[in-house]
């Protein structure tokens, strides 16, 4: 039986609704066909600025609020002390890399043939002090048989005196006679213990000569280099920290971005690591947010999403970091229902944050839809 066309009509009508509210039905409660909005809040990282070395301060180019680039100098500490240090360590460098480069050049033909001669000339000294040596010895043989000849003299005048056979006067001259060959005796064997003395002194003498003769001949022992190479890496060294300690006695900027805080002034003495400057950077700009478990499964690293401030005002954003870890709802964050609800943490990058976006600011973020 043939039905009517209206009446086919209508069915078809009711076949549609039927199947909208179907669709309505099983739909209305999916979340992924609407887009989510996040609140969270700008999160831009400081720096705490400080100086490597410690001294005094000398000055501050910079006040909280004004904005740096990176490289700018921002301050200086009173470097003379640095500028010494460094005077002194460069010295100290250069002294020991020219000793290593005379060990490694060895000696010079001049200094061993000047070594030679003030050798010979210390044996020559010494052939003549033992020489004059065996002088002074024959003439105290001279002088004891004189001295002898004189006692002998002495004690017969002596004799003769008390047999009156010879006047006084002639004992007293043998008296004289002997006590002058006494002392000459005496005066010549000072001099010949000073003699002896001086060749003893020239023996050393000779034997210190011989060593340096010996030494210049032979060059400079390999691990002496060694020692005096390594000495003079360890001085050099030390000029380049004396360098480095000077160089860090200017405040330079790390990066772009605000002065926030001043914590000190110029005169003040500091330690090293001591904040001096906070700086708040210009990149990169965060916002930080937090997402619950029912809309999890709608973002991922990389994801696009909007940032929207309170006046409007529109930022390109992308997740970049997503908790792997469950929390509960910070209590700065939502109303005190929600608080004991699971969240995890977001890490939105903002692409070109400007200079719209200050520390700590309240956000949006917008997750588009799926699809």
């Amino acid at each position: 039986m043939n039905m009517p066309p209206k009446r086919k009509i209508i069915l078809a009508i009711l076949l549609l609704a039927l199947a909208g509210g179907a669709c309505w039905y099983f739909l209305r409660d999916d979340p992924s066909h609407e887009a989510i909005e996040l609140n969270g809040n700008v999160d831009i990282r400081e720096v705490d600025i400080s100086f490597r070395v410690p001294g005094r301060l000398q000055n501050l180019s910079v006040d909280e609020g004004d904005p740096v680039k990176t490289g700018d100098t921002l301050g200086r500490m009173d470097p003379a002390p640095y500028e010494l240090a460094l005077k002194q360590a460069e010295s100290n460098a250069d002294a020991l890399e020219a000793q290593l480069a005379k060990m490694e050049t060895g000696n010079r033909p001049e200094e061993i043939a000047e070594a030679a001669a003030q050798l010979e000339t210390q044996k020559a000294q010494l052939a003549t002090q033992q020489a004059q040596l065996k002088t002074d010895k024959a003439t105290l043989a001279v002088q004891q048989a004189v001295l002898a000849n004189a006692e002998i003299n002495w004690k017969r005048n002596t004799e003769l005196v008390k047999s009156n056979s010879l006047a006084q006067r002639e004992l007293d001259n043998a008296v004289e006679a002997r006590d002058k060959a006494l002392s000459t005796i005496q005066a010549q064997e000072a001099a010949i213990a000073a003699r002896e003395a001086a060749i003893r002194g020239c023996e050393t003498t000779i034997k210190a000569y011989e060593a340096k003769y010996t030494l210049l001949k032979k060059g400079f022992r390999d691990e002496d280099i060694a020692n005096a190479r390594a000495l003079a890496r360890q001085a050099r060294a030390a000029a380049e920290k004396a360098k480095l300690d000077l160089s860090d006695t200017q405040l330079v900027a790390p990066s772009d971005g605000i002065i926030l805080t001043r914590t000190v002034e110029p005169g003040t003495m500091l330690n090293a690591g001591a904040t001096v400057l906070t700086l708040s950077l210009r990149k990169p700009v965060w916002v930080r947010a937090y997402i619950d478990e029912p809309d999890f499964p709608r973002v991922h690293p990389g994801q696009k999403v909007t940032v929207r401030t309170d006046t409007g005002e529109e930022y390109a954003g992308t997740v970049g970091y997503i908790s792997p870890k469950a929390e509960f709802t910070p209590k700065t964050i939502e109303s005190r229902n929600l608080r004991t609800a699971l969240v995890y943490r977001l890490r939105i990058i903002v692409d070109n944050p400007g200079k719209g976006l200050n520390q700590g600011m309240p956000v949006s973020i917008i997750i588009p839809k799926a699809g």
